[in-house]
């Protein structure tokens, strides 16, 4: 697809399906290109949906079809060009990006604070002698070969069920110039692997293996001992911060919290190319059903970052069950929705 078409043409995907556990059946419009629309598909409908319709459409177009949405949609999610914010910024309900970023702060006096931190690490040395980790550093080629085949790309396809693109080995190459591999090893042997790239204050997290993408490594600890070992090796390198890079922008998502449970805080990302564009419909009932499945994570005007969670009618979550929960690293407030409203008390300030 050529330029002019990716910034000014659309997908739209309109789907129905039944939320789990409710049985609640819905229906959504998802607008994007790429692989957004269908990721978000199965992320509220991890088995029964039925896509009703999948069509290219002019964005503008997307415009009217918002202006006068038929009674049977009751959310519509769109990943837009950032061109196109001026025409839906003030039309949807809630903004976001599709990823934020994720950066664990060292330096002495945070790492003394956080106890999100302190508590992973002293969990992660109990793992590391039980199993008799330790670790090395490696820049030769052989070793990222190794990495890359062993470690990567079956770890990346399990993860992801194949459905994620895997970086090629002279991607990695380009990487390693910039940083190094770091080896988890059980008696001398890597079972684990982070690919790491050195930048001025801040070592940066880039990619991440474990040998044959075996769960049992995970089970044992090897992954976590990767993550130990990179905040070590920084700390011992006076770097001041781990830069954990991007996570997709839902507080349910499972790399989100693995980086947020290493006390990462949470920042808007700024090089967003594309925004998310959060619609719903006046009227339907359901909206509370389907926040409660995708917990967003948004943004407003001043850059703060806002977590969005549905409260459905039969549930009695108290406010501060969800500021205990959610807010904090980065997340200043949650938005409640009951039933198709945001109330006003539903914003608790973190």
């Amino acid at each position: 697809m050529d330029a002019f078409h990716r910034n000014h043409f659309t997908r739209v995907l309109f789907v129905k399906g039944r939320l789990e556990p409710s049985g609640q059946e819905i229906r959504c419009l998802f607008a994007g290109l790429g692989t957004t629309p269908r990721y978000l598909a199965r992320k509220l409908f991890p088995s029964d949906k039925e896509i009703l319709s999948c069509r290219r459409i002019w964005i503008p177009q997307l415009k009217n079809i918002l202006s006068h949405p038929s009674n049977d949609l009751d959310v519509c999610i769109a990943d837009l060009p950032v061109r196109y914010d001026r025409m839906f910024e003030n039309k949807c309900a809630f903004k976001s990006t599709k990823v934020v970023r994720q950066i664990v702060d060292i330096s002495a006096t945070t790492v003394e604070n956080n106890k999100k931190l302190k508590n992973k690490m002293r969990e992660t040395v109990r793992k590391i002698k039980r199993n008799g980790y330790s670790f090395r550093i490696s820049r030769e080629e052989g070793d990222l070969k190794y990495f890359y085949d062993r470690m990567f790309v079956p770890h990346t396809r399990k993860q992801f069920e194949g459905r994620e693109i895997v970086d090629s080995f002279e991607k990695l190459k380009r990487y390693i110039k910039k940083g190094a591999l770091l080896f988890v090893l059980e008696k001398d042997r890597p079972v684990a692997g982070a690919l790491i790239l050195f930048g001025g204050k801040s070592l940066v997290y880039k990619r991440i293996g474990v040998l044959d993408g075996d769960r049992a490594h995970i089970k044992n600890g090897a992954q976590s001992a990767a993550f130990h070992f990179m905040i070590q090796y920084a700390k011992e390198n006076a770097y001041q911060s781990v830069d954990f890079l991007e996570s997709l922008a839902f507080l349910n998502d499972g790399v989100y919290i693995a980086k947020r449970d290493w006390g990462a805080d949470t920042y808007v990302y700024e090089n967003a190319e594309t925004y998310l564009y959060y619609f719903n419909r006046d009227g339907s009932e359901r909206i509370a059903d389907i926040y409660a499945r995708i917990l967003p994570i948004v943004f407003n005007k001043e850059g703060r970052l806002t977590g969005v969670v549905g409260i459905p009618g039969e549930e009695s979550t108290s406010l501060q069950e969800l500021e205990n929960k959610y807010c904090g690293q980065g997340i200043h407030a949650i938005a409640g929705i009951y039933g198709n409203a945001i109330r006003g008390i539903g914003i608790v300030e973190g």
